[in-house]
């Protein structure tokens, strides 16, 4: 619904959680995989500069890149704590929707290497192993491990302050990943980056969010006193 030029945006909470996050996350899943398995039109190559050539390919680091869903999960469990969150919960929306159009008219094709050049011990190559069968080296700009890092991380700060700290550091070590892991390059970070900022901008000036006056500061949706 659309009130006086403003989007008005239904509360997240612990209670309804469940009937926004699914159907994103599917979305989200769904639209990837087929943006990144099918390309449309022929993929540009975004440029690896001097700095993507100096940064040390670090194998281990894969396990930070992968935590990047724990990430996402950690933010929509406590992405339920009032207005503030509620926003950026629609901005990681909007950014899904607004990666999926770009990815169809313009997509990336990023070389990575094979299983058989990475040198690591038996657990991390299996990872390796499920990261490279799973994920097409295609959908590389935006980098959408850091668009939604990043408003994830911002969830985090917004819904208490034990995650004041923690939750960038977290997002800032998957940022550094996926450049040491080679999944990505600095153009794609950067492009990720612009398009959390412009996401979290849209949500901040163009959304009001309707609170239901049973919620409490938890995320909580109580019973009305009969």
């Amino acid at each position: 619904m659309i009130r006086n030029g403003r989007l008005v945006l239904p509360l997240v909470t612990v209670e309804n959680r469940k009937r926004y996050f699914w159907p994103a996350a599917f979305f989200l899943y769904f639209s990837y995989t087929l943006t990144g398995a099918f390309a449309f039109f022929e993929p540009w190559h975004p440029p690896h500069t001097a700095f993507d050539a100096a940064v040390p390919f670090l194998p281990g680091t894969i396990w930070i890149y992968l935590s990047h869903i724990a990430l996402l999960f950690t933010a929509w469990w406590w992405m339920v704590r009032g207005e503030a969150c509620t926003r950026a919960f629609w901005a990681m929306v909007m950014c899904a929707v607004l990666s999926t159009f770009y990815f169809f008219f313009f997509p990336t094709e990023l070389p990575r290497r094979e299983l058989a050049d990475i040198d690591a011990g038996p657990l991390t190559t299996a990872a390796w192993a499920f990261l490279l069968q799973a994920d097409n080296p295609t959908n590389s700009f935006p980098s959408m491990h850091i668009a939604e890092a990043t408003i994830g991380m911002v969830a985090l700060v917004r819904s208490h302050p034990h995650w004041g700290w923690l939750a960038p550091v977290w997002a800032g070590a998957i940022a550094i990943s996926t450049l040491t892991t080679e999944q990505h390059v600095l153009v794609d970070v950067v492009g990720g980056l612009a398009l959390a900022a412009f996401c979290l901008l849209v949500s901040e000036r163009f959304t009001d969010v309707v609170v239901p006056a049973s919620a409490d500061g938890a995320g909580n949706e109580t019973p009305a006193t009969p």
